[in-house]
């Protein structure tokens, strides 16, 4: 019902007990040229607003140095260190990534949560397959990642063509039309992003 699980809480001594979030942020901070995955697994068995409020707002912002939580709200000396004034800043080496199951059990997630997510859909099941035992692991740093994705953005032959958007605003007027759906320039922005 509240995020105090995932970044933390104060107790009535005034002793700031950290939660997930902040141990994740912590162990990216100190290694910042390594990617961090958190993956938080079955996001919507609780409103997923209720608890990932913080983190869906600073997904707004395109710097990220600007993705600061407050996490404290009376900084405490004993706070830990790496809490500033009662704040985190998300370093840019973290990614996070959420399961979901749609069924009767669990609550709807809400279009401010899909906005702001790249999400794939797993209708049927893999078919299973071996891993080759003389493969070896691909060690990424966090740096290598992000030039990869900076190299592929630049490759102009992978962007959308007018043709693309041609296509793709053809289907999206076809959807408000019929349905009374649509999206906003956020999702434009990120196809404009992911599709190279």
């Amino acid at each position: 019902s509240d995020s105090s699980d995932l970044f933390g809480h104060t107790d009535l001594s005034n002793n700031f007990h950290p939660g997930a979030i902040i141990d994740f942020v912590k162990k990216a901070e100190w290694n910042k040229d390594k990617p961090f995955f958190l993956c938080l697994d079955e996001m919507n068995l609780a409103r997923v607003e209720y608890y990932f409020a913080e983190m869906l707002s600073i997904l707004e912002m395109p710097n990220r140095d600007e993705w600061i939580i407050e996490v404290v709200a009376s900084p405490w000396e004993n706070d830990p260190k790496h809490i500033t004034n009662g704040r985190i800043k998300i370093p840019a080496n973290t990614w996070y990534i959420g399961t979901i199951n749609n069924d009767d059990s669990t609550f709807m997630v809400t279009d401010k949560v899909y906005d702001r997510a790249i999400t794939i859909d797993f209708d049927n099941r893999n078919t299973p397959f071996e891993v080759n035992e003389d493969a070896s692991p691909i060690r990424l740093s966090h740096s290598k990642l992000q030039s990869l994705i900076s190299q592929a953005k630049a490759q102009t032959e992978n962007h959308m063509t007018q043709a693309d958007f041609d296509k793709l605003f053809k289907v999206t007027d076809y959807i408000y039309e019929q349905f009374d759906l649509t999206f906003g320039n956020r999702i434009l922005n990120q196809i404009e992003t992911l599709v190279p």
